[in-house]
């Protein structure tokens, strides 16, 4: 029969009580991957707006209120997309709820993991004065960064951070610059080829200088590329150019953060290793200086150091940040400094879309400012 089935529709004997019910709205892949049997866990501070987390994704959590009353009752089953009551049955209404939990993808919120690594930075295996311990666990991480662990495992990898004694480390910036300068002066002395070095080979000729295996892994990672395993002495790295006079481009710039053209470029194209003077060029300094106009005319150009590494990592703050420093950019120019943000399914060209507005500018160049 096609006859509507009648159903009783009654409160429970504790309705209204101190039971408390929370629905939560979740999109199909979560819902997949609930029943997947995939771990979920809301990360976040007490002073933090939670976020829920799979092992990949970052999810938003917001308050959806309703114009209508939403009444829960334990006495349905699920036939398809229809409720299906027998008839005679009783419906017994156990709470209410007057909003929904909408969960919806969001971008890893990244601040803390800079702050948290950075509050002590690895500046070598020697005992500290004040026996503070650089570093951050990975528990600590997962539990106060606002990010998927996959997330997380990008982050970390995208800041050259490595794992020492059981925490993750970044390295304090002169210690880092000094240890590269040690390796690259090393190498040259030693005659090895810069598109060949040995992270074993080079480790143990550094014994003394406060330089353990894993800095000289991760630094040769951070300025080379893995080309083949060594013949059991560990990992073969090609210095890149590029990177290279970038680093010595840094070195300059943080003993004077503006210097003249003309001057900048003699003494960087002196700093690199000989064999990379002929490629020094002003795109290495793409995310980390830029070619600004001075003197009453603009005839007059100076580098001017701007690190990206610097910048905020809130999508909205950095955006501001760019726009503060300089009102029009090129594509080119302000890309690299939204590179490092662009995660979790989010791309540079999403970010501009969002927060900046976009023009043709002369010879048809794509260019930015303030939205």
């Amino acid at each position: 029969s096609n006859a509507c089935k009648m159903a009783t529709l009654e409160y429970a004997a504790d309705f209204g009580t101190d039971t408390k019910y929370t629905l939560l709205e979740i999109p199909p892949e979560l819902a997949d991957a609930i029943e997947a049997g995939t771990e979920l866990g809301f990360a976040g501070a007490d002073e933090d707006t939670m976020v829920l987390c799979t092992d990949s994704t970052t999810y938003s959590i917001k308050v959806a209120t309703t114009s209508n009353t939403l009444y829960i009752t334990d006495a349905a089953t699920s036939s398809g997309a229809s409720l299906v009551f027998g008839e005679g049955d009783a419906i017994s209404i156990i709470g209410a709820a007057s909003s929904v939990l909408e969960v919806v993808p969001d971008a890893p919120r990244l601040e803390r993991m800079a702050v948290l690594l950075h509050a002590v930075p690895f500046a070598g295996v020697i005992e500290r004065v004040d026996d503070t311990v650089s570093g951050t666990a990975w528990e600590t991480l997962v539990k106060e960064v606002q990010a998927s662990q996959a997330e997380l495992m990008t982050a970390l990898e995208t800041m050259n951070a490595f794992e020492y004694e059981g925490r993750w480390q970044v390295m304090e910036e002169r210690y880092a610059a000094d240890k590269l300068t040690l390796i690259l002066t090393s190498a040259i002395a030693e005659g090895w080829s810069l598109d060949h070095l040995d992270v074993a080979t080079v480790t143990a000729s550094l014994q003394g200088h406060d330089c353990p295996e894993v800095i000289v892994a991760t630094l040769l990672r951070q300025y080379g590329t893995a080309v083949k395993d060594g013949e059991g002495n560990g990992t073969v790295y090609n210095l890149d150019v590029d990177r290279i006079c970038r680093f010595e481009a840094v070195k300059l710039l943080r003993g004077s953060a503006r210097w003249p053209v003309p001057t900048f470029m003699d003494e960087w194209a002196g700093a690199v290793p000989d064999s990379m003077q002929p490629s020094v060029k002003f795109s290495q300094l793409h995310g980390v200086a830029l070619v600004c106009e001075t003197g009453a005319e603009g005839t007059e150009k100076e580098v001017v150091y701007f690190p990206a590494s610097e910048l905020p990592m809130d999508h909205k703050k950095r955006m501001a940040t760019l726009f503060n420093f300089r009102p029009v950019w090129t594509g080119a120019e302000i890309s690299p400094y939204i590179q490092g943000i662009a995660v979790g399914g989010l791309t540079v060209e999403k970010i501009l879309f969002k927060h900046a507005r976009s023009f043709a500018g002369e010879g048809g160049v794509r260019m930015y400012n303030k939205r």
